[in-house]
């Protein structure tokens, strides 16, 4: 009988106006539908020119056929969609559960990040953001869609909205960066719930004998600040930001700076109170005689054929589930990634096809590498990641790095730096220009220890091998990007001469 009166309504509509919304539109709510973008139609509200993936064609068919509905796009845009994929996302606008393809939840991520990044309905718009992380349980989905919310918080000066919302699924580094800018304080549970990502890495006190190892930090907080509590107050040195992404391609400049408060001189001075804890942890525990019962040392498993230590079963299978979720997802299709830098009206289409291109290559090897590294076969690590050096100079050298210091390979790490140095500033995977200052911070520690321990370095010295990548289309994405770049510069020239 609906879809009598339906059909009946939808008859009417289209004698009375031809640029009618299509029935499908109807059971989408209205707090969704001011989210969304339409090229055409009776709610138009962005231009034909703007290059919006979530932008809705009305006149594109559409099919009620979920039989043979094929897997969502890496980048997807409701054009590219097929008929029965667009009924199944503006079906799924209706009821906004957890899709079969994240890659919908992903595509009306775009709408809500576009009207975030152009200030409307903002409070709105984080309110559906956070209510989508209920319900959407999918890595990817939670991180970019934080990112979002972080993005929206930092550039409105929201922080006070930050406590309307569920913050349980957030990265600890934002949730950090939020208590120290805004609130100002950390409670010493707080402290110890952040070490973890303040550099503080001796967890035995905390974890057998947390009590007491709080207990002690609240004396060094009294004694230090006269409060029971991290007052923050300001300071002079400067705090290095973390550069995020944005996941809508088409905004003019997805980059998103943020207070890396971790890696900043306050993140230095919560750590150096944690390492004042665990001392005097220490001292007590010994006074009390209680050290005895955790001071014993688990043996670690070695690899009776390398000589090396073998991880935990735990940290192991993570990686397996790691390679395995990366075999399966990790696609690339070089047809598609053109046609998408192609049809961008901005350089943003092509620089992050190149990015996609990039963590295909190197994703699944680098997990490869790290795997053989926990099964201590250390020499296969090695083998495997050198193989990705020249892709992922930063990622592989922080891993070589910190192999080569166990092993006392001193002057080898410093090869390995020098070369990842310079080759990442001149990567032509490079396009974001990504920062080399971590492996410079490092170079600079191991040429200092090189120098002490000259006579007792174990160097075996480094082949690098010419890494296997398709230089010839990557070449022609960053050609796609300069020339949008070009054209941006031309048509905004134009624009000024003519105001």
């Amino acid at each position: 009988m609906m879809s009598f009166f339906n059909s009946l309504n939808s008859f009417f509509r289209k004698n009375k106006d031809s640029n009618y919304l299509p029935d499908y539109f109807f059971n989408i709510p209205d707090d969704v539908l001011k989210f969304m973008y339409f090229k055409n139609g009776p709610k138009k509200n962005i231009d034909n020119h703007t290059d919006e993936p979530s932008a809705i064609d009305i006149k594109l068919p559409i099919s009620e056929d979920f039989h043979n509905l094929e897997k969502m796009p890496y980048y997807p845009s409701y054009e590219s969609l097929q008929p029965n994929q667009r009924f199944y996302f503006l079906s799924w606008l209706a009821k906004r559960n957890c899709p079969e393809d994240v890659g919908y939840a992903f595509l009306y991520l775009y709408s809500l990040e576009r009207r975030l990044y152009d200030g409307e309905y903002i409070k709105e718009t984080l309110l559906e953001i956070n209510s989508l992380q209920k319900i959407i349980n999918n890595d990817s989905f939670i991180h970019y869609s934080s990112i979002s919310i972080i993005y929206a918080i930092s550039r409105y000066n929201l922080y006070s909205f930050f406590d309307t919302l569920d913050t349980s699924m957030f990265p600890d580094f934002f949730v950090l960066t939020k208590k120290i800018v805004y609130d100002g304080k950390l409670t010493a549970s707080e402290i110890i719930d952040f070490s973890h990502i303040l550099g503080y890495k001796e967890k035995r006190y905390i974890n057998n004998y947390y009590d007491i190892f709080k207990n002690e930090l609240l004396q060094i907080l009294e004694e230090k600040y006269h409060t029971p509590e991290f007052i923050f107050s300001g300071t002079n040195d400067k705090v290095p930001s973390m550069n995020l992404i944005l996941s809508n391609f088409s905004l003019p400049n997805r980059n998103v700076y943020f207070p890396d408060i971790a890696n900043s001189s306050i993140g230095t001075e919560l750590c150096s109170l944690l390492y004042m804890a665990h001392d005097k942890t220490k001292k007590s525990l010994r006074k009390n005689n209680s050290y005895k019962h955790i001071n014993k040392t688990v043996k670690k498993e070695i690899n009776v054929r390398t000589g090396y230590p073998i991880a935990t079963q735990k940290s192991i299978n993570s990686t397996k589930q790691a390679l395995i979720d990366s075999a399966k997802n990790n696609t690339f299709d070089k047809n598609e990634a053109l046609a998408i830098a192609r049809s961008s009206v901005n350089e943003n289409g092509a620089l992050t096809m190149v990015s996609s291109y990039r963590y295909f290559l190197y994703d699944e090897i680098f997990l490869k590498g790290e795997l053989a590294y926990k099964y201590g076969d250390w020499d296969e690590a090695e083998k495997l990641w050198l193989t990705i050096l020249e892709i992922s100079p930063t990622q592989v050298c922080e891993k070589l790095s910190i192999m080569y210091r166990k092993q006392k390979r001193y002057s080898d790490e410093v090869y390995i730096l020098q070369n990842g140095i310079n080759l990442w500033k001149n990567s032509i995977f490079n396009v974001y220009n990504g920062s080399t200052e971590d492996l410079e911070v490092r170079l600079k520690k191991v040429s200092a220890l090189y120098t002490k321990h000259k006579a007792s370095d174990k160097s075996t010295g480094i082949d690098i091998p010419n890494a296997s990548y398709d230089h010839q289309f990557v070449s022609e994405l960053v050609d796609l990007a300069r020339l949008h770049n070009k054209r941006w510069h031309i048509s905004s020239c134009n624009a000024k001469k003519y105001n």
